[in-house]
């Protein structure tokens, strides 16, 4: 019964603050615009208010993150990507032959993301590693490259605090695992895949090792190409030993990660060992992998072939998901030990408790999802003790018992259950037992101290709400008490903590409601109580990765990785960590952000959006950057004339224009039907006036500066695909004068589709009717015959005749089910990435050429040259029939080319947002580019390829403020 009373109590205390905000005057109308730093947000209802600069995205948002948490990254066959590697390199040969391919790649921006504020922001960081004897940090940064950082005269403290790339030369920027063994000189490991489980994480290219500090870079075979890698180990007592942890399965070194071997866990008879598309593509999902130390406060020791290993199963559905035939999705979801690591060495588990009410055992198998482990390695600590974090997939799949309890308390519409958070664990035998620290209620109690929880849950977004996405646990190296570590960290939105650091962390001690609390707020609302700052220091949100490094002095420094980059906090001997100890940041050096798309004026300035970190600018003189809006920013656009007026967006379509260069603006958003997480609108090159939205409809207005939410004109709706029923969305769009371009998709290739993914192109150009904007002329869908069926990433139109275009493609929404998975009923995948047609779309030929086979994001038109932006760079045609291709530049690492836009009034300079190494620019004059001519400067587009809480945060935050981030 203590447990039941455990899970009601939080239960209780949501329904009064939720009962508080639903007690609001929700009638009350929407402000026009907002003071800087905050968004208007929209609810069903309408507009209800402004809200601070990063807030927790909505149940709904949460759903549709979980297919597009970032840009879609497409899939292609098995190998294809290693070949489009290789293939990009044999063709810089031909960079003599196509004019303007034999220029330089410069960044653009300078420094760090500046909030305004003081805190200095890069890109997302998935994992960290470091080498304790030249006391050297590294962190994989997302799809922007491996990082190091070097202690000034071996002071830990002072780690983090500058960062220089060690990663470019890879051949992707993409690296989910990094880790650092002393073996072979002292190596370096790259493990390529994001670490991240959303469905459009950035697939990776095997792992690669370095002796020399990322001044070369070596193939180490046997990891395979197309996987997510959530985290590379090296075995401390015998470092020639290296695990990869990856979606296609647990992959084993034996010679310092020159080399690896699947060590084939045993999931199951069918799937051990299987690495390739198939029923068995979610079942060999390995989250994390931890390694035991010799040694500690009980000596223990390793065999001579390794330590033994304890390896964590879990795709995010669990086995409560199933294929079309009935076959569950992941079926074998749960912890795997060996005593060497050997391949076949491994047995699988039997820990879990008996039901969801007992303390004793491992989360119940059925509600096991993602797992990330952290382990006792301190020497005064017992190396038997390993800790888990456990994501609940039967509430991410909509289920469990407190969606139905909340309902009838709240009484309002049924929302998904505030988390996804499981539990934590604790074992002190390596895994062959378990005891509960902290169940699912424990994360939204909202005397935690979580701010998610207590703001955020009043909408059904509490902590733990996106689990599924990041999530880490680590034990402090320095806090023992008899061999039993006292103080842990775990990361989900926000930084955790146990409140007592004296206490044996055994699982046993921790009787809860409230055992852990929040060190690292989502906004940072209370002030610090000994400076008085009214901004107090905290972490950027939705934590990755967490390390604490021991000072050699009794202290101990923890660095935590999320979507804002490094936060770093130490300690002295004895003391403790709190929120007010985070300070700024600890970027310094790291020019790595992830914008999907960008905007450039005629004077230079550069407006972008980025992933979880809002919109913004670059400056053209000094070449800052900053952010002006927060939450998920995505695409942007800008008057050419006055870079004051710009347009830029958070999730779900939350389209906003600022007239005042980012200090204020206002929601211009129409109403949507099945809107994109990343929602796309353009701006006519020829009229900055002229701009198209969409989603399921397709809007137009020709008064951009003054448009509002209700009076775009809505001129062509996509429907609904007529076999399946499936709602049909934009997924890029283009508009020059009076012809727009649409292409969309329904079903769309969600990870759980099971209809079939079907493409559409609508136009107003070929119709019965002449085009005319803000009309519903000649509005039609065209044939598309000879387009493949898969995801349009960007079109552009021929300033000399509307009726000739581009289109670019991708896979699909996810690549958890890409093209050619398990059951897939495409028929017509097709190959080819770069098409035209000269007749309005009604046929398309496949204009790819030379191109590696890797999805095209971005394709604008210069002159008789075609510009494409692709996953692994950029690329220039000799002609406009993409007869051949050439790698476009030299410098730019290996990274995702989300977007290419050229600048108004100078066509011969290109811009690129890349997705991992922030904004780059390119002279095509200087490189020996023909001049444009005639109009063909334009990219069919002049720029380019292109939970909100309402008033009970108003009130909370106060109308002034701004989420440090």
């Amino acid at each position: 019964m203590m447990f039941a009373a455990r899970r009601m109590l939080p239960v209780v205390a949501i329904a009064a603050a939720s009962a508080a905000f639903f007690a609001l005057d929700r009638s009350a109308p929407a402000p026009a615009s907002c003071p800087q730093g905050q968004r208007p947000l929209r609810q069903a209802g309408g507009e209800q208010a402004c809200a601070g600069l990063r807030n927790p995205e909505s149940p709904a948002e949460l759903l549709a993150a979980k297919d597009n948490r970032n840009r879609r990254a497409g899939a292609v066959p098995d190998g294809a990507v290693r070949q489009a590697v290789e293939r990009r390199e044999a063709m810089k040969s031909l960079q003599a032959k196509v004019a303007g391919a034999a220029g330089g790649w410069q960044p653009y921006g300078v420094g760090n993301l500046d909030d305004g504020y003081g805190v200095m922001q890069s890109a997302r960081v998935d994992n960290f590693a470091f080498d304790p004897v030249a006391k050297r940090l590294f962190a994989a940064v997302g799809s922007g490259g491996i990082w190091m950082s070097e202690a000034v005269d071996g002071d830990i403290r002072t780690l983090a605090d500058h960062w220089v790339s060690v990663g470019d030369r890879l051949p992707s920027q993409v690296n989910g695992g990094v880790a650092w063994t002393p073996a072979g000189g002292g190596t370096l490991i790259a493990a390529g895949g994001e670490a991240v489980m959303g469905s459009s994480g950035y697939l990776g290219l095997g792992a690669y090792w370095s002796n020399d500090l990322g001044a070369s870079w070596h193939h180490a075979p046997g990891v395979p190409d197309g996987a997510l890698v959530f985290r590379a180990a090296t075995d401390p007592g015998n470092p020639n030993v290296i695990y990869v942890a990856s979606s296609k399965g647990l992959f084993r070194s034996s010679d310092a990660g020159r080399s690896y071997v699947n060590v084939a866990l045993p999931t199951s008879a069918e799937c051990a060992g299987v690495e390739t598309l198939g029923p068995c593509q979610f079942t060999n999902y390995v989250t994390d992998v931890v390694v035991r130390h010799p040694g500690g406060s009980t000596g223990l020791t390793c065999a001579a072939a390794g330590c033994p290993v304890l390896a964590a199963v879990g795709f995010r559905v669990g086995n409560g998901l199933a294929f079309q035939d009935g076959r569950p999705m992941a079926p074998a979801n749960g912890l795997y030990r060996s005593e060497t690591g050997e391949p076949g060495s491994f047995v699988r588990l039997d820990v879990s408790a008996p039901d969801t009410n007992s303390p004793l055992g491992f989360a119940v198998q059925n509600r096991i999802g993602r797992i990330e482990l952290g382990q006792a390695t301190g020497e005064n600590q017992d190396h038997d003790y390993v800790y888990a974090i456990v994501q609940d997939a039967e509430l991410f799949n909509g289920g469990g018992p407190f969606a139905d309890m909340l309902d009838p308390i709240l009484d309002f519409s049924p929302l998904p259950f505030p988390t996804v958070f499981n539990g934590l664990y604790a074992s002190a035998d390596f895994g062959r037992s378990w005891v509960r620290m902290a169940d699912t209620t424990e994360v939204i109690t909202p005397d935690t101290g979580s701010e998610i929880a207590l703001i955020g849950g009043a909408l059904g977004s509490g902590a733990g709400a996106q689990a599924w996405y990041n999530e880490w646990i680590a034990v402090d190296p320095t806090r023992a008490l008899a061999g039993v570590p006292t103080r842990l960290g775990f990361g989900l939105e926000e930084v955790w903590q146990n409140r007592l650091t004296d206490v044996p962390l055994d699982g046993l001690s921790q009787s809860g409601p409230s055992d852990f609390s929040v060190i690292g707020a989502y906004w940072g609302l209370a002030a610090d109580p000994e400076s008085g700052f009214p901004y107090p220091s905290t972490t950027h949100p939705d934590q990755h990765a967490g390390l604490y490094v021991p000072t050699g002095d009794g202290g101990v420094c923890l660095f935590v990785g999320n979507d804002g980059g490094i936060f770093k906090q130490c300690a002295e001997a004895g003391a403790e960590m709190s929120q007010a100890g985070w300070g700024f940041g600890a970027n310094g050096g790291i020019y790595a952000l992830l914008p999907y798309g960008i905007g450039v004026a005629r004077d230079g300035t550069v407006w972008f959006g980025l992933q979880d970190n809002g919109s913004g600018h670059i400056e053209p003189d000094t070449r800052r950057i900053y952010e002006n809006f927060g939450g998920d920013g995505f695409y942007a656009e800008v008057d050419p004339d006055n870079s004051d007026i710009a347009y830029t967006e958070t999730q779900n379509g939350g389209l906003v224009r600022t007239t005042d260069r980012g200090a204020s603006s206002k929601s211009i958003a129409p109403s949507y039907t099945k809107v994109m997480f990343d929602n796309w609108f353009r701006m006519d090159p020829l009229d900055a006036q002229h701009m198209v939205t969409g989603a399921q409809e397709i809007y137009e207005t020709a008064h951009a500066q003054t448009v509002t939410g209700s009076t775009w004109v809505e001129v062509f709706n996509l429907g609904t695909n007529p076999d399946t029923g499936a709602i049909r969305t934009t997924t890029t769009m283009e508009v020059l004068g009076e012809a727009v371009y649409v292409g969309g998709c329904g079903d769309c290739g969600v990870s759980g589709n099971d209809q079939g993914f079907r493409n559409v192109l609508a136009t107003n150009v070929g119709g019965a009717e002449a085009p005319q904007r803000e009309t519903a002329k000649g509005w039609h869908f065209a044939t598309a015959q000879g387009l493949p069926n898969r995801y349009i990433t960007s079109i552009a139109i021929d300033p000399a005749d509307p009726r000739t275009i581009y289109v670019t493609l991708a896979g699909y929404l996810s690549n958890l089910r890409p093209p050619g998975s398990y059951l897939d009923p495409n028929a017509d995948i097709g190959a080819g990435n770069v098409f035209k047609s000269t007749d309005a779309g009604e046929h398309f030929v496949n204009v790819s050429g030379n191109l590696p086979n890797v999805q095209a994001n971005s394709v604008i038109l210069r002159g008789d040259q075609l510009l494409l932006g692709t996953d692994i760079g950029a690329f220039i045609s000799a002609d406009r029939d993409g007869s051949s291709w050439a790698p476009l530049g030299d410098g730019l690492p290996s990274v995702p080319v989300n977007m290419l836009r050229l600048q108004p009034g100078q066509p011969d300079r290109l811009f690129a947002a890349t997705f991992g190494r922030g904004v780059w620019t390119y002279d095509l004059k200087s490189a020996g580019a023909p001049p444009a001519g005639g109009g063909g400067g334009h990219d069919g587009g002049r720029f380019g390829g292109a939970l909100g809480l309402p008033l009970l945060v108003l009130l909370l935050l106060g109308a002034g403020l701004r989420r440090r981030r």
